[in-house]
């Protein structure tokens, strides 16, 4: 299964005055990316290069802005499909420090940057969740708060009026586990499916 970046996580290191730092970022969409792109050279200004690589379902796209061809793209892509990584890019920056590194000790140093960058990262898996609306007495919303935890249903907030309205979320079993607290069909409303991330332990 594949595994999602939570959050941006990044390394750096310096070889002979040279400068190079890897961001490994959340990518939501192949769309999204030139904006991201964007935002790194405008944090990082002056730099070099700044080679890249990212995937998005099926969607994959790799360059080395500039550096020698095989530098880092390839190896980049490489590394995503290694680790099992979605929805993630890997954009690195470079400030040439004036003396050349040589294309072995360059490929090295990209990758190993990447790695580390990855290796720091907060990762989650994709699931999907059912979600449900709910019309709810006072006495039947109580009753779900207070086993909602135990349940596996989880409650986003509500409008409170006459009834109660709104919407939880839960594995495959939600409309069962419903019934079983006496919340008859009438109030329910089947709202689909929802793809959700949660975070995994290493």
């Amino acid at each position: 299964m594949p595994r999602y970046p939570l959050k941006t996580a990044e390394a750096s290191c310096k070889v002979l005055a040279s400068k190079f730092l890897v961001l490994a970022c959340p990518l939501a969409s192949s769309a999204d990316f030139p904006a991201l792109y964007a935002s790194v050279k405008a944090a990082y200004p002056g730099a070099d290069h700044y080679p890249y690589a990212y995937q998005v379902g099926t969607m994959a796209k790799a360059s080395e802005d500039g550096e020698p061809s095989g530098a880092a793209a390839r190896a980049y892509l490489s590394l995503i499909s290694r680790k099992d990584l979605d929805h993630i890019a890997l954009i690195a920056v470079r400030y040439f420090g004036g003396s050349k590194l040589g294309l072995p000790r360059l490929k090295r140093t990209f990758l190993e940057t990447a790695e580390a960058a990855v290796a720091s990262l907060t990762l989650g898996e994709p699931f999907t969740q059912q979600r449900v609306g709910l019309s709810l007495s006072f006495h039947d919303y109580d009753v779900l708060q207070k086993n909602a935890e135990r349940l596996g249903i989880y409650l986003l907030p509500g409008k409170f009026g006459t009834n109660v309205e709104l919407e939880v979320r839960g594995d495959a079993t939600i409309f069962t586990a419903l019934r079983d607290l006496g919340i008859s069909q009438e109030a329910m409303k089947d709202l689909g499916l929802i793809m959700s991330v949660k975070e995994i332990k290493l």
